[in-house]
Order: structure tokens, then sequence, then C-alpha cells
């Protein structure tokens, strides 16, 4: 009766029959197991690299020159603040919003672009999309690109002689204490 490996353990045999494992952790380094499975040299081994801490490898940064956006992309993208702190949704949104970016202005320097540039690339946007990549750019490690750069205007913002000068009220009751 055969034995299961335990937890994130790959083996095989190689080309000379000899059996060969790996633990393979997510961002890490597959890291070779001594021994046979279950075996005293086998466990403190895989115990060892379970505990750990290997660096993490960031996907796509050595292929990209360093200072430029595709590599800060590429950076923020393998970091823990990213798939820590965020909800999948809120993953899945932002990695497009950045990979768009990236697509499009990968080669250029960070240091070079200027936030009046970025306002521009913002303006272009409809206003759902320019409020995506502000909170994405500004939640990044991009965020001196959005410095500077406005929140996109309100989708059906009131004409400024309606708006008297105030914000506009939440509620109801307030309204009507505003005047017209």
């Amino acid at each position: 009766m055969t034995r299961t490996l335990p937890k994130y353990v790959n083996g095989y045999l190689d080309r000379h029959g000899k059996p060969r494992h790996y633990v393979r952790l997510r961002g890490r380094k597959k890291m070779p197991l001594p021994g046979l499975p279950w075996s005293r040299e086998f466990m403190e081994a895989y115990d060892a690299a379970l505990n750990q801490s290997a660096p993490v490898i960031v996907i796509g940064a050595s292929r990209s020159p360093p200072g430029t956006v595709a590599e800060a992309v590429a950076r923020y993208l393998g970091s823990a603040t990213f798939t820590n702190n965020f909800k999948p949704a809120t993953q899945a949104m932002r990695r497009a919003v950045l990979n768009r970016f990236r697509n499009e202005h990968g080669d250029k320097r960070i240091g070079k672009l200027e936030p009046q540039y970025v306002s521009r690339l913002v303006s272009r946007l409809r206003p759902y999309a320019q409020r995506n990549m502000l909170k994405t750019l500004r939640g990044s490690r991009l965020s001196p690109l959005a410095r500077g750069v406005r929140s996109p205007a309100r989708l059906n913002p009131a004409p400024s002689s309606a708006r008297s000068g105030c914000s506009p009220c939440p509620t109801p009751a307030l309204r009507s204490a505003c005047g017209p």
C-alpha cells in the first residue's frame, strides 16, 4: 500500500530511476528534500523548508529594467501588501488596471513621469475607470505618480449656478433647510 506524500511535496522518478522530492510553496522556489518520504531525514528537511522564510519570487521583475513602471508594477503585484490586504475581487480589478498601465507605459522610467502626464492619462478615461485608476495608483508603489492628480468629477454634476456655493445635502430635511 502506498502512502501519500506530505502537503506541498511533489515527487517523481528522474531519468536514472532515482526518486526526487521537492517542497513547492506558492511564490517560492522549489526546495529539494533528501531521502525517502516519511523518513527522519526527509521530515526534518520538510519541517525546515516549511518554517524557513525563503525569499518570495517576484514574477516579471527580472525581465523588467530597474526603475521602470513595469518593474514597480511587478514588485507591487508580488508583494505581501497586495496579496494580504485585499479581497480577491479587489485584487483582480487592481491587477487588471495595473497590467493595462504596465502594457502601455511599462518601458517608461518612474522618475521621469510627471503628475501632469498621469493627470492627462487619467482624464482620458471614463469616470469609473478614472476612480479605479486613481485608487490603484494611490494604493500601490506608484503613488508618487498619482500625487496632485484630482479625483474624477461626479457622473452628473450640477451646473455651477445651481450649487449656490455649498455642497449637496445628503438628506431631504437638510436640503429644504438649505434653500433653493
